[in-house]
């Protein structure tokens, strides 16, 4: 498995993505010597980044029992990790600062930027603790949502001024379209108010026949059939009048 450790899962096998060694070349003692005196200054890069070097100490750890072990290009491939560590270190605190000022800018354009900036946040925790591939995660997805807010804002700009650019250039035809539209709508709305009245007239005028008609039944029944008395003629006739008399009022 090239480590002749412990037969186990080496550090380097949990590098972050993007690391590559070539295990062809043959390392010397010279060569792994001189590389694991560089290791203190790549561990104070990191540390200086405020970033977790806990991984790179078990790197290092690693590279120091391969080099006892006369294991050369596999003490390489440990160091080449940890500068890896060092340069990737440097390279997403970098991205995370530049994509910060670049959301800094467009707040203050009061975009809703929330989601873009917890991503961020996230990003830079994920940096801090070591957990390099998650912080590119974090971050590409926080550059994501940005791009997607800007190009939704881009588009409502759009549109906007695609409408002031219409109206400056036809406010004209829209006024005449509008005063068209008055003058058509006044005369249309007397002639359907007047149609209805109109219906309404004339069923109230066929109900008033409907109810003379009715009287003068009432009042064949009552004085020429005497089939109901007076008394019973004067009650339905009344209700008869007083309906009579609210249609005319309302005629």
């Amino acid at each position: 498995n090239g480590n002749s450790l412990t037969g186990a899962l080496s550090t380097v096998d949990l590098a972050p993505d993007g690391f590559e060694f070539d295990s062809s070349v043959d390392y010397t003692f010279t060569d792994a010597e001189l590389a694991l005196t560089s290791i203190p200054e790549q561990l104070a890069i990191i540390t200086e980044m405020n970033v977790s070097i806990e991984f790179a100490e078990d790197v290092l750890d690693e590279a120091n029992k391969l080099f006892a072990q006369k294991e050369y290009t596999e003490t390489m491939k440990a160091v080449a990790l940890i500068k890896y560590l060092a340069v990737l270190t440097v390279e997403q605190q970098d991205q995370i600062d530049l994509f910060s000022l670049k959301l800094t800018n467009e707040e203050n354009k009061l975009l809703n930027l929330t989601e873009s900036i917890n991503h961020k946040n996230l990003a830079q925790t994920a940096l801090f603790e070591a957990r390099y591939n998650e912080g590119t995660l974090e971050l590409k997805q926080a550059q994501t949502l940005f791009e997607e807010t800007l190009a939704e804002e881009s588009r409502v700009n759009a549109l906007a001024e695609l409408s002031k650019k219409f109206f400056e250039k036809h406010w004209w035809k829209l006024l005449i379209g509008l005063v068209l539209l008055v003058s058509i709508s006044i005369p249309l709305r007397k002639r359907i108010k007047k149609r209805l009245l109109k219906k309404k007239i004339k069923k109230l005028e066929e109900e008033a026949k409907k109810f003379k008609k009715m009287m003068k039944e009432l009042q064949t029944i009552c004085f020429i059939k005497k089939k109901i008395s007076v008394a019973s003629f004067k009650i339905k006739s009344i209700k008869y009048e007083e309906r009579l008399t609210e249609i005319k009022h309302t005629l």
